[in-house]
């Protein structure tokens, strides 16, 4: 492989939120988010775009700048006024809320995101999703990880979760 692989979000973390709101995002997807953040080049925060909605059930996703434009470049392609793009601007567009970390690595969440979570303070999880990152509530994310569970152990003892990829193109990155 050649060429720059662009910064991905990997890995879970805990995170604490207080009861004002604060929480520290974790290093690793600071980076992320500074890697792909152009606009906000030489400031002292790193901009995201936060998606709230009731399809993501008691979650959130931060996508980085680029990736979220590259949502609403897709989202272009869609007919006006179908059905179809009016729900997904329900869903991505109208629900979006840009957000900043300071310098110091930190991100207050209005009060209304934490309702919607079901948490006003206490332990967030952080989960990497490639393109964005999710965050729950950690008694959430421990439900999330119990279904998963439960899928692999009706896989089979051979599953490869390799398989879920799909094939590449000969010539393709």
């Amino acid at each position: 492989i050649t060429g720059t692989v662009a910064p991905r979000f990997t890995g879970t973390y805990t995170m604490k939120v207080d009861a004002k709101g604060r929480m520290s995002v974790p290093a690793a997807f600071r980076r992320v988010l500074e890697a792909n953040d152009d606009a906000s080049a030489g400031e002292d925060f790193s901009a995201m775009q936060v998606i709230v909605g009731p399809h993501l059930r008691n979650c959130l996703q931060v996508y980085h700048m680029a990736a979220y434009d590259d949502i609403l470049d897709n989202a272009e392609l869609l007919p006006r006024g179908t059905p179809e793009r009016k729900r997904f601007e329900d869903l991505f567009v109208v629900s979006a809320i840009e957000m900043k970390i300071d310098k110091d690595g930190r991100l207050v969440m209005p009060a209304r995101l934490r309702e919607k979570m079901g948490l006003l303070e206490g332990e967030l999880t952080f989960t990497g999703r490639v393109d964005h990152f999710e965050i729950r509530a950690s008694e959430t994310h421990e439900a999330v990880e119990a279904d998963l569970n439960e899928w692999l152990d009706a896989q089979g003892e051979d599953f490869d979760p390799l398989t879920l990829l799909p094939p590449r193109t000969v010539g393709a990155p």
